[in-house]
């Protein structure tokens, strides 16, 4: 589910699912920690300040069934056996 909802947000700006990641991370002023070692995913991961997710991508229920808020505000990824990781 979550690789279909940012490739398609990923595949409609030109980038890769993982950008979309990133830069969705970026405009809900939250931290994201990628841990690429080939040189070319570093670059990848740093090219992700020249374009915006819209409001309806970076808000649309199919992201945000992925990613939602606890109750101490943290941004949180849901998994399909209903565990929780901190983003």
């Amino acid at each position: 589910m979550i690789y279909e909802s940012f490739g398609k947000v990923a595949k409609a700006h030109g980038r890769t699912p993982v950008q979309a990641v990133l830069r969705w991370h970026l405009q809900k002023d939250t931290i994201a920690i990628p841990k690429p070692f080939a040189p070319s995913r570093i670059e990848e991961n740093f090219n992700v300040s020249d374009f915006e997710l819209s409001v309806e991508e970076a808000d649309c229920q199919s992201l945000n069934i992925v990613f939602e808020k606890n109750s101490s505000g943290e941004w949180v990824l849901m998994a399909t056996v209903n565990n929780r990781w901190t983003i």
